[in-house]
């Protein structure tokens, strides 16, 4: 990164080839961005783009960006090309390279499966007695992150008041190691959840640490082994921990509570992420949206 500081002195920015540009840009964001995020900008760094990585800034065209485009939508999913393509961008235009039009593979808009609301019994009674029951029970009664349940410390939960803090999350670092962040994702993230007295109960179970313990400290990956024998268990919809954080969003609509107490529980900022990605319509209200509609339109007779 000192050498190619030094380079854009002597030559300029746009002398510098693109795989000096992103370290560069990587060591001047790294104060104000998280682990996480230089961890995945490394990772673009050395496995993305490797044909553009040695071209000089000054040399990429459009008809290279999209060759380079192409050859990685035939290795990776369109997401991935589209977020790796998007620190190109950052890139160059920190460097005051116009980014010309590129176009991106389109995204793949495969149905997905999460759990309906008539499972949700069957799982939380297949869950008890489990060795990861109070954590799995924050995502999909609390609508917490992965991130937020593994970086949870003590002094973030209260089960006098019953009242739990999400204020840390756990990360990985660019070496993909695992570091607790004295902040969540987002400012929005930064909240005080009410917990209900069942999980009160089973957190009182727990044997308890004190200060910036973390309450878990288990395989990160744990988890999400643990919801999917579960779901086995309880002979429900297969998920992920992610996905039961879904399961709470399309919840909270699913029984009408109005999205900004929704978006207070569960983290979120956005009204449009919150409705677009993190809720969906469960097969049930579906089923009765429909049943009205027939009765509207038969007159009651169907």
């Amino acid at each position: 990164a000192a050498t190619a500081k030094l380079r854009a002195q002597q030559t300029g920015p746009s002398q510098l080839t693109l795989g000096d540009a992103i370290d560069e840009y990587i060591e001047a964001q790294r104060p104000v961005l998280s682990p996480s995020t230089v961890g995945g900008y490394q990772r673009i760094r050395a496995h993305h783009f490797p044909a553009l990585m040695p071209i000089k800034l000054s040399k990429i065209d459009r008809k290279m960006l999209q060759g380079a485009v192409s050859q990685e939508a035939k290795k990776y999913a369109p997401k991935t090309v589209k977020n790796a393509f998007g620190l190109v961008t950052k890139v160059l235009r920190w460097n005051d390279v116009p980014v010309p039009d590129v176009q991106l593979p389109a995204p793949q808009r495969k149905p997905k499966q999460y759990m309906q609301v008539g499972e949700l019994p069957r799982f939380i009674e297949a869950l008890q007695g489990d060795s990861r029951e109070v954590p799995i029970l924050l995502a999909v009664w609390c609508g917490m992150r992965r991130s937020e349940i593994m970086g949870l410390c003590w002094d973030a939960v209260d089960l006098d008041r019953g009242l739990l803090t999400v204020m840390r999350s756990l990360v990985q670092d660019g070496e993909n190691n695992w570091v607790l962040k004295e902040s969540p994702k987002t400012s929005a993230c930064y909240r005080t959840i009410p917990l209900p007295e069942y999980i009160v109960e089973r957190f009182k179970l727990i044997p308890s640490g004190s200060g910036a313990e973390r309450v878990w400290t288990s395989r990160v990956g744990s988890l999400t082994d643990h919801v999917h024998s579960v779901c086995k268990r309880a002979g429900v919809t297969d998920t992920s921990l992610h996905g039961l954080r879904h399961t709470f969003g399309a919840a909270m609509r699913y029984m009408g509570v109005d999205d900004g107490t929704a978006m207070k529980l569960g983290g979120w900022s956005s009204a449009e992420t919150y409705k677009r990605t993190y809720s969906y319509v469960f097969r049930d209200a579906e089923d009765a949206a429909m049943a009205k509609m027939s009765s509207l339109l038969t007159g009651g007779n169907s």
